[in-house]
């Protein structure tokens, strides 16, 4: 009788192991994919990824990119950009270099690059920017920065 009592308790204890074993790899897991989503939704990082797959498809000026996400291209002021420009297309906005790049992530490609003209703020009172023609882009490169 003894002898059964010890078996039980030994099965019961591994199956207590066993137990324990699933729910921690479980755990790991739930956490370790809730960890790569959050990775994923970090908008620095975001911003990294769109500026490497641009400067991946034409040379971009070194400085870093105010990025910014077209929610409703209907509201565009600017004719030149509303032209092209789609809902969920990205804009890169180079201030020093004066240039806009509107990039399309579901097609990987530039759609359009645009110069920024700014105005002077004594001749209209605002100090305004207004996209112009589009620039011309140059071949792309391997470089990555």
């Amino acid at each position: 009788m003894v002898d059964q009592q010890g078996r039980i308790g030994k099965r019961v204890l591994f199956v207590g192991l066993i137990v324990l074993l699933v729910v921690t790899a479980s755990l790991s897991a739930v956490f370790y994919h809730a960890y790569r989503h959050a990775l994923a939704a970090n908008p620095t990082r975001q911003q990294q990824s769109i500026s490497t797959a641009v400067s991946s498809l034409v040379v971009t000026p070194s400085e870093t990119p105010e990025i910014a996400t077209i929610k409703d291209a209907s509201k565009l002021t600017n004719s030149a950009l509303a032209q092209k420009a789609q809902n969920g297309d990205v804009l890169l906005i180079y201030g020093k270099t004066s240039q806009i790049i509107v990039y399309r992530p579901t097609l990987k490609k530039i759609v359009d690059m645009l110069t920024i003209q700014t105005t002077p703020a004594a001749a209209t009172g605002t100090g305004a920017t207004t996209p112009t023609q589009p620039a011309t882009p140059t071949a792309p490169t391997n470089n990555r920065h």
